[in-house]
């Protein structure tokens, strides 16, 4: 059980960008600025899973969700306590259905 974010991370929940993120068609509705380079954010993803992994992480990697490139920001729609999670309410339109 986490009691701060300075503890270790026995569980990660992430979410590989695989393809939403980088179908964005209105950068600026889903307030990015641009989008990364596919091959090394995948790289760089990979990494950090190996990472998480071998230091003793449980890595959950969910799936994006479709027509919402942001949700590989899994952090954005709740935080979990040992209580259970808070749902968060993104402020951008096109966020406030990932929560669900």
């Amino acid at each position: 059980m986490l009691k701060s974010e300075a503890d270790r991370l026995r569980r990660v929940i992430v979410c590989t960008p695989n393809r939403e993120y980088y179908g964005i068609g209105n950068l600026k509705e889903h307030n990015i600025y641009e989008v990364a380079n596919r091959e090394k954010a995948l790289k760089q993803h990979t990494r950090l899973k190996e990472l998480l992994s071998d230091f003793g992480g449980d890595v959950i990697d969910v799936p994006e969700l479709k027509n919402h490139p942001n949700s590989v920001f899994t952090r954005d729609s709740a935080i979990c306590t040992p209580e259970g999670y808070i749902k968060l309410f993104p402020g951008i339109v096109t966020r406030q259905a990932e929560g669900a």
